[in-house]
């Protein structure tokens, strides 16, 4: 299979991405209230700090990763993958990007680049440039330099 062609696709902070966040935080405030709450376990002292804690270190957790998600863009040449933040571009032949999420709309992505310290997380969504969000998951799929990270499958019993 070839390659899929270049591509530049921008990635950051969406309000999609708040919502999600912003979500998940508010699931767990409320399975927190439920725990606090349910009346043949009752959480005081300790564990109730604990779950108190836990959700305080979530979203900060969350808020750290919004603040992360500044406004980037996503290149593929059609040889290797790069990233321009504002006016700096970098592009190398050992930089791999894994889809870690893909919810057909949106994407979380780990771009690797062993130049940097640690990976970056990254956040695409089709609705910041529909023209080219196809062109984008064609470089994620067909591209010998990204990979997609997938749930172990349970093996298929055989069919009578």
């Amino acid at each position: 299979m070839t390659d899929a062609p270049a591509v530049t696709y921008p990635v950051g902070r969406t309000r999609a991405l708040a919502l999600l966040l912003a979500g998940l935080w508010l699931a767990g405030a409320l399975l927190t209230l439920a725990l606090w709450w349910m009346p043949r376990a009752p959480l005081g002292g300790l564990a109730g700090g604990l779950l108190v804690g836990s959700l305080v270190a979530t979203g900060a957790a969350l808020l750290g990763f919004w603040r992360s998600q500044s406004a980037r863009r996503l290149i593929w040449n059609g040889a290797c993958w790069g990233l321009r933040e504002g006016t700096v571009e970098s592009t190398g032949d050992e930089v791999r990007v894994e889809v870690w999420l893909d919810a057909q709309r949106a994407l979380l992505l780990r771009y690797h680049d062993p130049r940097r310290a640690r990976p970056l997380w990254l956040w695409a969504q089709a609705s910041s440039d529909v023209g080219r969000w196809h062109l984008l998951r064609c470089a994620l799929y067909s591209s010998g330099k990204s990979a997609v990270r997938a749930a172990p499958i349970a093996a298929a019993e055989p069919r009578a």
